[in-house]
């Protein structure tokens, strides 16, 4: 039995030991993420507006940061739809993934087990 529950706890730790290979853009709101608070503030808006269009940052990216800037509490329905997409989206990277589910799944502010995970992507760059 004991066996079983180190592998059940091995099996939960796995997200947050990921390895990702995060852009600088994946970065960034990684740390947003982790310190949101109901809604990005004026500043984090400012960086984000400038990543959604910065041509160098992926469209994928690009979609996260708009559906992050426009979160008032939780994103708004059509943002969840994209963000959606972005999950389901095998091409993509884990980390561009996994920023659009935490985006997608966020209510005010973002679990402790999502935060482990958005410091693994912050580390990451």
């Amino acid at each position: 039995m004991n066996a079983w529950r180190s592998i059940v706890a091995a099996l939960l730790l796995l997200p947050a030991m990921a390895s990702f290979a995060a852009t600088d853009a994946q970065s960034r709101m990684a740390g947003i993420l982790m310190g949101l608070n109901h809604f990005p503030s004026a500043e984090e808006k400012q960086v984000l507006a400038a990543m959604a269009e910065d041509s160098s940052v992926s469209e994928a990216e690009q979609t996260i940061a708009q559906a992050l800037m426009g979160v008032e509490h939780f994103p708004s329905a059509g943002d969840k739809a994209a963000l959606a997409a972005i999950v389901e989206d095998d091409s993509l990277p884990e980390s561009v993934r996994e920023l659009a589910r935490i985006t997608h799944d966020l209510q005010h502010m973002v679990s402790d087990e999502d935060k482990d995970t958005l410091a693994a992507i912050a580390a990451a760059d």
